[in-house]
């Protein structure tokens, strides 16, 4: 059974990716252009890198989450989370539920969003640690 901080935290990361859809399609709007998946697709997967390293790396203290294992594990649960997420948003703004293609295509986002980010985050957590305890620093 996964700690509470991780299926709070694979939450977080779900709506975090969902919300980097919207941005994707709101830009597409600013944009007023013809081509809805060329601006939206990479606006999102850039939002949606930077929206979950934030709160991988920017929140550590909130999210409790530990480099490695931790990672991993809101990486995989997210996955599921999103679809209910996904499902439940859907059936309150439009009145009915998405259909399997939608919840393909976010999950296919996700993975994309999440197996860059995950990784990123990792590193640049480790980076800061060292940085914090003075591995690494020359004098000269």
């Amino acid at each position: 059974m996964p700690r509470p901080v991780i299926f709070i935290s694979a939450v977080v990361v779900a709506v975090l990716n969902l919300a980097s859809i919207g941005l994707g399609f709101w830009a597409f709007k600013l944009t007023g252009g013809t081509a809805q998946l060329a601006v939206q697709v990479p606006v999102c997967l850039v939002c949606g890198i930077l929206l979950v390293m934030t709160w991988v790396v920017g929140f550590r203290r909130v999210n409790g989450l530990v480099a490695g294992e931790d990672h991993m594990a809101v990486f995989l649960l997210a996955f599921p989370v999103g679809a209910v997420v996904l499902v439940a948003v859907h059936y309150v703004v439009t009145g009915y539920l998405t259909s399997v293609g939608n919840i393909i295509a976010v999950v296919a986002l996700q993975f994309v969003q999440n197996v860059l980010a995950l990784p990123l985050a990792a590193g640049l957590e480790r980076r800061l640690r060292r940085k914090r305890h003075g591995v690494g620093d020359e004098t000269r």
